[in-house]
C-alpha cells in the first residue's frame, strides 16, 4: 500500500449545537502520521493509486472552500511530473471505530473536488458499516467491493471544481460501533477528492450547525407527492436515490421555502432523498408505496 502524505495546517471547526453531544471530529490537522496512527485505513480495492492521505492548504484548494488540512485521494499518479489517469481506480478511505449512543445521531462532514489540468469529475459514494462488518473484510480488497457494491450508499455523487457540505442521520446504527467508508471510484478525468470538518454528535442539530436541519419532508412514507418544507433555508435541489445510490430522481427549484415532488413513478421500497440549500446537504431515508 503506498500512502503519500502532506503536511496541515490550522482549520476551524464547525459549531456542534448546545443540546448535541459530540462523539467524534476531525478535521485533519497536526502531524498526518499521528492521523494514520489513530486508525485511519486505506484500502486499494482496484486500480494502482499512489496520491493519497492528508493534503496541506494550498490555494487551490481554499478556493473550492476547504481550509486547512483535509483529507484526499487522487484519481492519477504523477509520471515524469505529469498526472496520469488511473483507469478504473476504486480505493476506501475508512474512518477509525466509531462508537454510537441510543437515540438520534447525525454525522456531518465537508466534500469537495479540485480539478488537475482540466474539468473536476470525483464521483463518491460514502457507506455506514459496524466495525465488526469491515474487520471481517478489509484486509481482502475484493471481499470489501463485495460488501460495499451490495450496500446502500448514505451519499453517492459527482463534484465538480466545489465542496460542498452535508449531514445524514446514523438513527439506524444507534449503539453499534461503526465505520465511515469514503469512496472514490470510476472518476473519468484527474481530479482530487477531499473530505473534511468530520463531526459526529448526538443528540437533534441546532441552526448553528446546519439550518436544512430544521427541513421537514412528508409525507413518509410517500404514495405520490412528497413535500420538503422549511422556514430558515431554502430549496436548491432535490435528488432521490435507491440503495445501490443510482439517482433516481433529480430536480432543481429557485430558491423556494416549499418545495414538491412527483414520484408516482418510482417502485415501491426504500429510497435516500437528498435536499440541498446553499452549499449544504442533509439526507434522509423515505418509504415509497
Amino acid at each position: 500500500m503506498k500512502l503519500n502524505l502532506f503536511t496541515a495546517a490550522l482549520v476551524s471547526g464547525i459549531a456542534i449545537a448546545a443540546n448535541a453531544q459530540e462523539i467524534y471530529s476531525e478535521n485533519f490537522e497536526g502531524n498526518p502520521n499521528d492521523i494514520i496512527n489513530e486508525g485511519w485505513k486505506f484500502v486499494e480495492i482496484t486500480g494502482n493509486p499512489e496520491n493519497y492521505g492528508v493534503y496541506s492548504s494550498i490555494p487551490s484548494i481554499e478556493n473550492i472552500g476547504i481550509q486547512g488540512g483535509s483529507m484526499g485521494v487522487a484519481s492519477f499518479n504523477m509520471v515524469n511530473q505529469i498526472p496520469s489517469h488511473v483507469t478504473g481506480m476504486d480505493i476506501a478511505v475508512v474512518s477509525p471505530p466509531i462508537t454510537l449512543q441510543s437515540g438520534e445521531s447525525h454525522f456531518h462532514y465537508r466534500m469537495g473536488s479540485l480539478s488537475v489540468g482540466g474539468v473536476a469529475s470525483s464521483n463518491y459514494s460514502i457507506y455506514i458499516l459496524t466495525a465488526a462488518e469491515f474487520d471481517a473484510v478489509w484486509a481482502n480488497p475484493a471481499q470489501l467491493k463485495t460488501l460495499l457494491d451490495g450496500r446502500f450508499a448514505v451519499d453517492s455523487a459527482t463534484l465538480g471544481n466545489e465542496s460542498q457540505d452535508a449531514t445524514i442521520e446514523l438513527t439506524d446504527f444507534e449503539s453499534q460501533e461503526i465505520v465511515v467508508v469514503f469512496r472514490m471510484h470510476n472518476s473519468p478525468g484527474n481530479s482530487i477528492l477531499l473530505f473534511d470538518n468530520l463531526r459526529v454528535a448526538a443528540g437533534a442539530l441546532g441552526n448553528g450547525e446546519n439550518e436544512l436541519a430544521e427541513f421537514s419532508i412528508y409525507p413518509n412514507p410517500v404514495t405520490d407527492i412528497i413535500t420538503i418544507s422549511g422556514t430558515n433555508a431554502i430549496i436548491d435541489a432535490v435528488r432521490v436515490t435507491d440503495l445501490n445510490g443510482r439517482t433516481i430522481f433529480n430536480k432543481q427549484f429557485a430558491g423556494e421555502k416549499i418545495g414538491m415532488s412527483n414520484l408516482t413513478g418510482l417502485s415501491s421500497g426504500v429510497y435516500l432523498i437528498a435536499v440541498s440549500s446553499d452549499n449544504e446537504t442533509i439526507t434522509k431515508k423515505i418509504v415509497k408505496q
